[in-house]
């Protein structure tokens, strides 16, 4: 399970003390001064940030935090999360979630053609009625996508949307151990 540690900023964007950088040090066998140097934070800012007396610019957490190994991963707030999902809808997510929609739209098809084949077919040739679905199923996808395709689409975006918002609010600038 990936180590999950949230920090603060002051009013100064300074990042105050946070003891998972610190323990995450001593596991791995750093000193502060050989993490220090290892990050290219200065030294006495990385001790008096571990003695709690004082926080460290975003920079300089960023730095240690890649020096350990670890990772941020920022919260999104109300004003990107529009911006965000909707890169990642037109990045192409939208084609991954589209394959929900084709198994209902398949089955759809088969029962569209086991009612016309029981309710108006004349005639007992299968292969004859199989030309006729290849022939007709483009028409009929047509009209289907017509009728059902924006619909689904975005209800498929809406719940794509809400399933994102919460699993992003559930954030907060976290630590991850690289690989998590």
């Amino acid at each position: 399970m990936p180590l999950r540690h949230s920090y603060q900023c002051n009013k100064k964007g300074n990042v105050m003390k946070t003891t998972v950088i610190c323990d995450v040090m001593k596991f791995d066998g750093y000193s502060v001064n050989a993490a220090a140097a290892a990050s290219g934070v200065g030294q006495s800012t990385l001790h008096r940030f571990c003695d709690g007396t004082r926080g460290m610019q975003i920079e300089a957490f960023a730095k240690v935090c890649e020096t350990l190994g670890l990772e941020l991963v920022r919260r999104f707030d109300e004003d990107s999360l529009t911006e965000y999902l909707d890169g990642l809808w037109e990045y192409g997510l939208e084609d991954l979630v589209s394959n929900e929609y084709s198994d209902p739209k398949a089955d759809d098809w088969d029962q569209y053609l086991e009612d016309t084949r029981a309710d108006s077919w004349e005639g007992d040739d299968d292969e004859e009625f199989a030309e006729w679905a290849e022939e007709n199923y483009s028409e009929w996808s047509q009209e289907y996508d017509a009728e059902h395709y924006d619909v689904w689409e975005s209800a498929a975006r809406k719940s794509f949307d809400e399933r994102e918002i919460e699993r992003l609010k559930s954030q907060d600038w976290v630590v991850l151990p690289d690989g998590y």
